[in-house]
């Protein structure tokens, strides 16, 4: 039995040397060929596999048992198709096999293995070649009466199957294609298929939609499905345009609803703060923060997930309240210095307090403009309605030598902080000693002292604002010389409170207190400018005069 096979190979080798051989001392031999596609087709009683090439060729065959094969030999041609090895779901043949014998001279070998001895017959038909295996009747199984698959060079295929189970077209596809196709048991209609030249996704996404299923990608899975039908962890994606919300915030808020699978993706546009050029964006948690806003999230995930999200980005993604932050520093200087304003019980029924936190934890509570100023220089806080606001104001125009340092607005949003500043910048020099006997070098460094004010509202129920208020007090107290040079000395003081006014109401700051020495010089007139002389009709005296910085931060809700 061995010596049997062993003489069978020996026969196809031999067979296969002869037509190269003959090929390349034959003069006459035509120009290379291409092999561009193949046909494989059930006919009335022969079973039909057809070579496609681009001219006429030439042919041999021969039949080879254990196992059962029958070889063709195409000369003058090359391959021009993808697909090299067969597997067919219908007829004689288990599996067909294409490859090159020779590249020069070139010759073409095509391998048809079969379960048991067939008749056959192999001939040209032009620029066909045509491999007929004979087929009795009602032995051949229902598709192969009923259909044709073919691949050609470009990797396209075309179908022609009547009334066949769909399941057993996917499994087909899935075979000749090299992929993987997962049909559930609910695909089971029959479907009639005519499609020529088309791709594999072409393929699916006709007979599939014409048949009421539809398919998802999965990695390297094709999974079919119902049309109404979800697949338990398909994957959808899903773009979300933000009006209001940033999307890298949402992101944050949906981390605890996407699966460990999900794939998020956040666009940023490049605008942001001239004063923080430098700027990254940070994670969550981060300290540095930039003003560029992201408004588009993409998010892909199962359907379940998917939906959570829609809910969330409907409650999040709501207009953000904007808030107009007025605020005027007033600087007191009292006409009485040993009380500042009137008893506001005698004048009109207002309560304006102040309020001081002592050492056990409790507050105590003062009238805001009936506070004696002498041991006192803490910090006092209290709200005002608008007619309060107004009648204060009035109050410490008439009473008082009073001056509006400054009236800043600032438009904030709602939980985002706000800071106004007003101040003087100063130039504090620097001497660098020269060497050598150079001259020294003095450059300048320049120190802001500013009134900085530090706000962060949020907007609550019935509108109501809660707000963080940072007031920063920094001012000249003395300046150092050295030499002929001068530096400011100052002080700062600084105090941080949160409080809940109504929209419109009024915060009062109060209790900044400071003491500066006025020199007051008294002459007699003509006498007193006598140099020298006129020292004797001169009074210099020196005086104490304290003055208050008093805040008021009124907030307005914005509405569209």
């Amino acid at each position: 039995m061995n010596r049997k096979k062993w003489y069978e190979k020996l026969g196809v080798l031999l067979l296969g040397l002869l037509i190269a051989l003959t090929d390349m001392t034959s003069s006459g031999y035509g120009a290379k060929k291409q092999l561009t596609a193949v046909y494989l087709k059930q006919c009335d009683s022969e079973y039909q596999v057809r070579f496609v090439c681009s001219g006429t060729v030439r042919i041999g065959s021969i039949w080879v048992t254990n196992p059962y094969r029958l070889i063709i030999y195409i000369r003058d041609a090359v391959l021009a198709i993808q697909q090299k090895e067969f597997y067919p779901e219908e007829g004689p043949i288990r599996r067909l096999r294409i490859g090159m014998l020779t590249e020069d001279p070139p010759i073409v070998r095509a391998v048809l293995r079969f379960d048991q001895p067939e008749k056959y017959l192999v001939e040209n038909e032009g620029n066909v070649v045509v491999a007929k295996i004979a087929c009795e009747k009602g032995k051949t199984s229902t598709r192969s009466e009923k259909g044709k698959m073919v691949w050609d060079s470009t990797g396209r295929i075309s179908l022609d199957y009547r009334k066949v189970e769909l399941a057993d077209v996917l499994r087909l596809l899935s075979r000749q294609n090299n992929v993987n196709i997962v049909a559930g048991p609910d695909v089971k209609d029959t479907v009639t298929v005519s499609l020529r030249n088309v791709t594999l996704k072409e393929a699916l996404d006709n007979i599939l939609l014409a048949s009421g299923y539809d398919y998802v990608v999965d990695g390297n899975v094709i999974m079919v499905k119902p049309l109404e039908k979800e697949i338990p962890g398909a994957t959808q994606t899903k773009v979300y345009h933000l009006k209001y919300i940033d999307a890298t915030n949402l992101l944050h808020v949906i981390r605890d609803v996407i699966s460990d699978k999900a794939l998020v993706k956040v666009f940023q546009a490049d605008f942001y703060s001239r004063g923080d050029e430098g700027g990254k964006v940070q994670p969550r948690g981060g300290e540095q923060q930039d003003l560029r806003r992201s408004s588009t999230l993409i998010v892909t995930d199962n359907a379940e997930n998917i939906q959570r999200i829609d809910q969330l980005v409907q409650q999040l993604d709501v207009p953000v309240p904007q808030i107009m932050i007025e605020s005027k520093l007033v600087e007191l200087a009292p006409i009485d210095q040993d009380r500042l304003g009137i008893d506001w019980d005698k004048t009109i029924n207002a309560t304006l307090l102040f309020e001081d936190i002592l050492p056990s934890g409790a507050k105590k509570m003062y009238s805001i403009l009936n506070t004696d100023l002498k041991g006192r220089g803490q910090w006092r806080f209290g709200h005002l309605t608008a007619d309060e606001f107004s009648a204060a104001l009035e109050f410490l125009r008439q009473n008082t030598d009073s001056k509006l340092i400054s009236n800043p607005r600032i438009l904030g949003m709602d939980n985002q902080p706000c800071q106004i500043s007003v101040g003087t910048t100063f130039p504090v020099p620097q001497i660098n000693r020269g060497l050598a006997g150079q001259g020294d070098i003095v450059t300048f460094q320049y120190k802001d002292v500013n009134i900085q004010l530090n706000v962060t509202p949020h907007v609550v129920e019935g509108k109501k604002i809660i707000m963080h208020v940072n007031p920063v007090i920094e001012e000249v107290t003395g300046e150092v010389v050295v030499d002929i040079n001068r530096a400011p000395i100052t002080s700062k003081r600084t105090v941080s409170t949160v409080v809940t006014v109504k929209d419109g109401e009024t915060i009062v700051i109060g209790g900044m207190i400071k003491e500066k020495k006025v020199t007051v010089v008294n002459k007699v007139w003509l006498l007193g400018d006598i140099p020298l002389l006129g020292m004797l009709f001169r009074h210099r005296e020196v005086e104490k005069k304290q003055t208050d910085l008093i805040i008021f931060i009124t907030p307005h809700i914005l509405t569209e």
